[in-house]
């Protein structure tokens, strides 16, 4: 009985260690992803717009109310719109992926690996774009939004991407 207890404490020793290593990594998955979800959905419920900025009411389920059952709010017509954009665009690039693919694997296709390449460059385009706005819009000295909550603060501005360290 004494051996079982040992074994358990060590698991549970185990389970909390795992469980600390994973903490900073949650957490961060909480302030980016889960945060903005449950903010979005109070805002949902408020009746915060341009004019309602800083003096927002709550209002309850309203906003849902006036969206599913007003008829002329337009919702209904954008899902619609959405959902048939959505299966669309699904179907035709499944079945221009489907024939691309065939075309590229054709034994003696001239260029194979040019059009290989070609078809790289929507995969890595987002990825380069991400990394100009990072560096635009939140690393800039003058523009960036690190140097304007600094200023906020009262710090001086920084030059993030003068040096290797910084950067």
């Amino acid at each position: 009985h004494a051996v079982m207890d040992e074994r358990l404490k060590k698991q549970r020793r185990g389970w909390l260690k795992s469980y600390l290593w994973s903490a900073p990594s949650l957490a961060l998955i909480a302030l980016i992803v889960v945060f903005p979800i449950l903010y979005t959905f109070f805002i949902s419920l408020t009746n915060m717009n341009l004019y309602h900025w800083q003096d927002y009411e709550v209002i309850g389920l309203g906003n849902y109310a006036r969206a599913l059952f007003k008829l002329d709010s337009g919702f209904m017509s954008a899902l619609g719109t959405t959902l048939l954009w959505t299966a669309l665009n699904m179907a035709i690039q499944l079945a221009l992926g489907f024939l691309i693919a065939l075309g590229l694997n054709a034994p003696k296709l001239r260029l194979s690996r040019l059009y290989k390449t070609l078809l790289m460059v929507p995969w890595a385009m987002p990825a380069y774009i991400s990394i100009l706005l990072w560096r635009v819009g939140m690393f800039n000295t003058e523009l960036g939004l690190l140097n304007k909550w600094l200023a906020a603060l009262g710090l001086g501005k920084f030059d993030f991407l003068a040096n290797n360290t910084a950067a």
